[in-house]
């Protein structure tokens, strides 16, 4: 029953990626917050990393600054994280993790079904 419902859903399902990487591009900033303060944490505790990031976007928005702008610009995360990490870190790609391995093990099981 459930994977009928699954494969049902699966087979009227229609992925548009442009509109995808758009829609993640526009809100980069909210997607890896949680990836700064596991990258600064490796230097200054988790605690530490997440004052610092709390502070930022905060200050972000009481601002209306970007997210980009504010990190570059601080002392406090320059001292911890190279420029270049930063540019991975606000890539939505990056944090894929494992999701592209499970939508295909996914799809496997419901094609072998049919």
């Amino acid at each position: 029953m459930a994977l009928s419902l699954l494969t049902d859903t699966i087979d009227g399902l229609t992925v548009h990626d442009e509109t995808m990487a758009r829609t993640a591009n526009a809100y980069s900033d909210a997607i890896c917050t949680e990836a700064f303060v596991f990258e600064m944490a490796k230097q200054l505790g988790k605690s530490s990393a997440y004052e610092i990031i709390f502070e930022i976007t905060q200050a972000c928005q009481r601002k209306r600054i970007p997210m980009r702008q504010a990190l570059e610009s601080d002392p406090r995360v320059g001292a911890v994280m190279p420029k270049e990490t930063l540019a991975r870190l606000f890539e939505p790609r990056t944090h894929l993790g494992m999701a592209g391995t499970i939508v295909d093990k996914v799809l496997d099981k419901v094609a072998s079904h049919h």
